[in-house]
């Protein structure tokens, strides 16, 4: 495994594998419930949902990666979000050329692509509510960590539920991805 510093602050780790056709990707970012407060948390989760699928120009990046044959997700944790890929290396150059436009392009929101992500999220959190796992979890975590951002909920609440100026605001804040170069 190596490690490399990119110039903007970015840790890449990279490992070569011979035997093996195929990339796999996966972008850290430090961003998650802990670095929220009551009023935009959930907005780290949310921006997971929506980075994939809006861009400059209004491009649908969910539809370019499957039509490059990307298989991608990502999920968001206490404190970090986490963006992965795998593909093969047959259109390396354009595959990494779009992930890059993907992180450096998330500023342009589609309105109509909002509002169905923010309607997911509100069955997601509904979900969490009927899970007995999930609110013992959670409960455990708030009695931890009283009065804490490690006490919020990662999909936030029905309260804190994020608007296109949190988002903007959070996302280029604390995303380092936006500096690209």
């Amino acid at each position: 495994m190596q490690k490399y510093t990119l110039d903007n602050g970015i840790t890449v780790f990279s490992q070569k594998e011979s035997h093996v056709n195929s990339i796999n990707i996966g972008v850290f970012i430090q961003s998650g419930s802990a670095f929220e407060n009551e009023e935009n948390n959930g907005v780290s989760h949310f921006i997971e949902h929506l980075i994939f699928k809006t861009g400059n120009n209004q491009k649908n990046y969910s539809e370019i990666l499957s039509e490059l044959g990307v298989k991608y997700g990502g999920f968001t944790a206490k404190e970090y979000t986490c963006y992965y890929f795998r593909f093969t290396s047959f259109n390396f150059k354009t595959i990494i050329d779009t992930l890059i436009e993907i992180f450096r392009s998330f500023k342009y929101i589609n309105e109509e692509q909002f509002s169905i992500e923010k309607n997911i999220i509100r069955s997601e959190l509904q979900m969490y509510r009927n899970n007995f796992k999930e609110i013992n979890q959670s409960r455990s975590i708030e009695l931890s960590f009283p009065n804490q951002s490690l006490a919020l909920e990662i999909v936030g609440t029905d309260k804190s539920f994020v608007n296109e100026h949190t988002i903007s605001a959070h996302h280029f804040q604390i995303n380092p991805a936006y500096h690209l170069k």
